[in-house]
């Protein structure tokens, strides 16, 4: 009698055991992870009316450029609808000028670059939670800026490239900025997740010191891995 349950009572304690560790998994709060975000990146200028002239000509002159948020993510699930999403993220925004043409040398333009240490606190609502999660997102983010750097790039009628890094002051050590978007987020294994997020960031202070006041923003795809701990 006995050596017929032992099978059943081994299968039994099996499953036990499977279905605590799934319950525990799936109840599983704190997440950390990894992402990269390619991003458009750009900026807005507000000035008074004796600037205005400055203004108008840096908007005909400047266009976009690509930057990237890259860094560390940490998640904390309060229920099955919302999530915070926080981390520590190295960005690089800004803006470049056009290609300038001139008679020596031929061809000028510069590419500002900023560097940032980005602390995002953002609400995820989960409109689906299933195999596959969709939601939106919002929040906000504390930007500490790092450094400026400009690369001044002069093109000569023998293509010999001259390039000058340099950086520059008047720049905030503090930006916050709005951060929007949506995303999926679906499992491939038990304890690794991969996720993708459209996602807008625009500054609402300025970052510089200035009279013309600069206003950083981009549209970015925010890809990575997350895992339960």
């Amino acid at each position: 009698m006995m050596k017929n349950l032992l099978p059943i009572i081994m299968l039994l304690n099996s499953y036990a055991v499977f279905s605590q560790s799934n319950d525990s998994l799936k109840k599983t709060k704190h997440h950390l992870g990894v992402s990269l975000s390619p991003d458009y990146c750009f900026r807005t200028i507000k000035s008074n009316a004796s600037n205005e002239w400055i203004k108008n000509s840096l908007d005909t002159l400047e266009v976009w450029k690509l930057g990237y948020t890259t860094g560390l993510n940490y998640e904390y699930n309060f229920n099955k609808k919302i999530t915070l999403a926080t981390g520590l993220l190295i960005s690089n925004k800004g803006e470049k000028t056009k290609k300038q043409y001139t008679s020596q040398p031929s061809i000028f333009n510069y590419n500002n670059q900023y560097y940032y240490l980005d602390v995002p606190f953002v609400i995820k609502y989960n409109i689906i939670n299933e195999k596959i999660k969709l939601f939106v997102l919002a929040g906000g983010s504390c930007n500490f800026f790092l450094v400026q750097k400009t690369s001044q790039i002069t093109g000569y009628k023998n293509d010999d490239v001259k390039v000058n890094y340099y950086n520059s002051t008047g720049i905030s050590p503090v930006n916050l900025a709005l951060v929007v978007g949506f995303g999926f987020e679906c499992a491939i294994t038990k304890k690794w997740s991969f996720k993708a997020e459209p996602i807008y960031r625009t500054s609402i202070t300025s970052i510089s010191n200035t009279p013309l006041k600069k206003y950083l923003y981009s549209v970015g795809l925010n890809v990575g891995l997350i895992t339960s701990l």
